[in-house]
Parts: C-alpha cells; sequence; structure tokens
C-alpha cells in the first residue's frame, strides 16, 4: 500500500506535517505579539532560565565563628564550606566527632599528644565548649590545662 493511499505526502491530505522541534521551543518562548522579549523565561534551547539572587538580596544570618574572619553567609552548607576550605576545619560531621572524641579523652584522663593540640585549634571557637557541655563536663573542661593551653 503506498503512503499516498493512506494520507500522507499527497497535496490534498487532511493530516498537517508534524511541528519540528525548533517551532515547538519558539513558541514555547515567544511572547503573545510574536516576539522574543528580555522578560521570558526560557533560553532559545528550551531550557528554563533560572535566575540567581543579587548579593544585596541574601539575609545573610550565618557568621563565621572564628574571631579573625568577619564573613558571613546565606546558608549554612555555604558556612561550612567557607570552613572547610578557608580555616581548614573539615567537613562539620568529621569537626563534631572528632571535638567530641577530645572531650571524652580529656574527660578520661588521657595525654594530649602535641598534634591533638594543634588539631583543637582549627576547631570552630565554641565547638569543644559544646561538647563538653552535652557530656556534663564543661566546668571541670574550663580548668583542664589541655583547653587552657589551646584557647591562650
Amino acid at each position: 500500500m503506498a503512503p499516498e493511499s493512506l494520507g500522507y505526502g499527497g497535496g490534498n491530505s487532511s493530516i498537517q506535517d508534524p511541528v519540528d522541534g525548533t517551532d515547538m521551543i519558539m513558541m514555547m518562548i515567544e511572547g503573545e505579539d510574536g516576539s522574543i522579549g528580555s522578560g521570558n523565561n526560557w533560553y532559545q534551547s528550551g531550557r528554563k532560565r533560572h535566575f540567581r539572587r543579587c548579593n544585596n538580596e541574601i539575609a545573610k544570618s550565618y557568621r563565621c565563628p572564628y574571631g579573625t574572619c568577619p564573613k558571613t553567609y546565606g546558608s549554612e552548607g555555604s558556612l561550612n564550606l567557607h570552613m572547610k576550605i578557608k580555616h581548614a576545619a573539615g567537613s562539620k560531621t568529621d569537626r563534631e566527632k572528632y571535638a567530641r572524641d577530645l572531650v571524652v579523652a580529656i574527660r578520661g584522663g588521657a595525654d594530649l599528644s602535641a598534634a591533638d593540640l594543634e588539631a583543637m585549634k582549627t576547631l570552630p571557637p565554641g565547638l569543644l565548649e559544646e561538647c563538653a557541655k552535652e557530656i556534663g563536663f564543661l566546668h571541670d573542661f574550663f580548668t583542664h590545662p589541655a583547653f587552657k593551653t589551646v584557647r591562650n
């Protein structure tokens, strides 16, 4: 059976040619008047346009805990990335686990190595105290020589 007998290819066919991909994309991005304006939300490739907020539009409520660092961020993830890269503090989970392990070791009477004391200096201010408070060792922790060495 020839395609013409099925209604395809003949000049009197009632079926229109399908719209190709370019026409479909142009239909999505053109305005009602047929113009492609700057107010549309689509790229010509058909991808949706995503708009970034400007720096002054972001409420920056996350402040870096390091005393000499003036940086503030709009999300906790951005702050954690900053601390990991700029202050060599590692990931948030690693910092919390390490601080907790140090406090437990100090509470147990373990002698800390010089490497442990140096690593304690990279932890954000207040993290060791927070971990000591969680396990009920805060008062004794402040009087411990290791804490005094690191925070002075």
